[in-house]
């Protein structure tokens, strides 16, 4: 029997004021399937899912077209009960669309369309979150990561949706995690009978649960069918070089002299109320090295860094930089030996201040300079790290993920640190992006003479990047060995993580 179509696409066009984004994209999906949209970023695939219910509106954008709903046109007079009743949406990061100020349980509660608190229970022990009660009280930033998303999936279930769109829902996830994450969401999906569309630049993750797959390239869908025709028999070279890149990543470099040790760091705990947050952790890492910290979401990985950085000043133990004791550095001047590249390069940067004022306002205030002279520092450092010239007048707003990574990487360096860390600075990319990044990093590293701590979930990346690695749980180092030792001879749960890579 052959299956009906939940959604058709016609003719879509997005418009960035009179510029084009998405390039007239057709496609339709069946009911009770999974459609896959891959690509790298810019290439308008999170565009492309988002138009579905006109979401694309808030950021400011424009489309044309048609979007049909089981061969119902969605227009202005129907799409707020399609959205309310029909379709649900999962974003990539849980802390954005979860109201921080409302408990857990009542946001869920609101997305019922008979509002009932056993309801409520009952989807969180769906979701599989322990205690349903205790987390029904809770509020979004006292859960894990892993648990946010979870709740967001309650919320997207609570409806009995037709369609769910996940967009890019499970990047910032752990391994572990994500594996999880994603055998709930076919768990759900048999149970309710409900189609997928999954945005992601995890081509390893789309090709094991998707049905079909859209391939997407500057704004037009360049390849699509069933995801075996797509990954076994790619027609297009885009899709070839796609396919092809998701196999590689940057190789470490090699550190060929016997180094100093820069940071050593002994017996630090730390506790936030009555909850041990790191237990008796130590570790040196010499200059040039990199180290890698890896671990599932709440293992302790970020919380290191912010100790390292001092912005956790109230831990025991100790921690050395040069054989200084950090408590004695202030934070000023810590900053200058010590930088951190985040996980989001938007909101990491200030989004009203063009690119190369991003630059050139740190050095003036660190290294009391003029403006000229700053301007000089920040074109040079904009140029190592690979930025094209037309973008340095642009604001954020304006760049694609990779290049806006390469500013906050400049703006780190245009401080002159000898430790960058960096935490989760490329998960949110696609990986041909990833992989240009992790290059620039280790060609940044042996010309600049760096030492790196890289903290990721992804063991893949880590085993690539670093030298040796900490594997943490639950803010105890349960691994700790040279990165050859530690994928030759894994320890159990180690063991457990390299098992779960998608």
């Amino acid at each position: 029997m052959k299956s009906s179509k939940i959604i058709s696409v016609k003719n879509l066009k997005i418009f960035a004021k009179q510029t084009a984004l998405v390039k007239g994209v057709s496609f339709e999906i069946n009911e009770n399937s999974i459609l896959g949209i891959i690509g790298e970023s810019g290439s308008g695939k999170s565009l492309t899912a988002l138009s579905i219910l006109n979401l694309i509106k808030y950021k400011g954008l424009t489309q044309t077209g048609k979007i049909f709903f089981k061969n119902e046109l969605i227009s202005k007079s129907n799409i707020e009960d399609i959205i309310k009743n029909k379709i649900s949406i999962i974003f990539q990061d849980p802390m954005s669309f979860l109201n921080p100020s409302m408990r857990c349980g009542n946001q869920i509660n609101e997305a019922l369309k008979v509002r009932d608190k056993q309801s409520v229970l009952d989807l969180i022990e769906k979701v599989k979150i322990p205690n349903p009660l205790e987390t029904y009280n809770k509020y979004p930033h006292e859960l894990s990561g892993g648990q946010q998303q979870r709740i967001m999936i309650a919320i997207a279930i609570a409806k009995n949706p037709d369609l769910i769109i996940a967009d890019e829902a499970t990047s910032s996830l752990d391994s572990l995690v994500k594996k999880d994450i994603l055998k709930l969401l076919i768990e759900l999906k048999k149970e309710f009978k409900t189609s997928l569309i999954i945005v992601s630049h995890n081509l390893n993750l789309i090709y094991s649960i998707s049905n079909y797959v859209l391939v997407m390239n500057k704004g037009r869908i360049v390849e699509k069918g069933t995801t075996k025709q797509v990954f076994n028999k790619p027609i297009e070279e885009y899709t070839k070089n796609l396919i092809k890149e998701n196999k590689i990543v940057g190789k470490k470099s090699v550190n060929q002299h016997k180094a100093n040790t820069i940071l050593v760091v002994k017996n630090l705990d730390l506790s936030l109320g009555n909850k041990i947050i790191l237990d008796n952790i130590n570790f040196k890492i010499k200059k040039g090295e990199t180290l890698g910290l890896i671990g599932q979401s709440g293992s302790g990985k970020t919380t290191i860094s912010r100790c390292l950085t001092g912005f956790y000043k109230n831990y025991n133990g100790e921690i050395k930089y040069d054989e200084i004791n950090i408590r004695e550095i202030s934070r000023y001047k810590l900053s200058r030996k010590i930088q951190l590249i985040f996980q989001d390069p938007y909101s990491a940067l200030n989004p009203n201040i063009k690119i190369i004022n991003q630059i050139t306002d740190p050095i003036i205030i660190h290294f009391k300079i003029n403006k000229n002279e700053a301007k000089t520092l920040a074109t040079e450092y904009l140029n190592k790290v690979e930025l094209k010239k037309h973008l340095f007048n642009k604001y954020p707003s304006e760049l694609s993920g990779g290049e806006r990574q390469r500013v906050v990487i400049a703006r780190a360096l245009s401080l002159k640190p000898e430790l960058i860390i960096c935490d989760e600075c490329v998960s949110a990319l696609d990986k041909s992006i990833q992989n240009a990044i992790l290059k620039l990093l280790n060609k940044l590293k042996i010309e600049l003479k760096l030492t790196y701590i890289f903290i990721s979930h992804d063991l893949s990346l880590v085993k690539h990047m670093s030298d040796n690695i900490i594997v943490l749980k639950n803010g105890i180092i349960v691994d700790q060995n040279s990165t050859k030792a530690i994928f030759k001879k894994p320890k159990d749960y180690t063991k457990k993580l390299i098992e779960a890579i998608i």
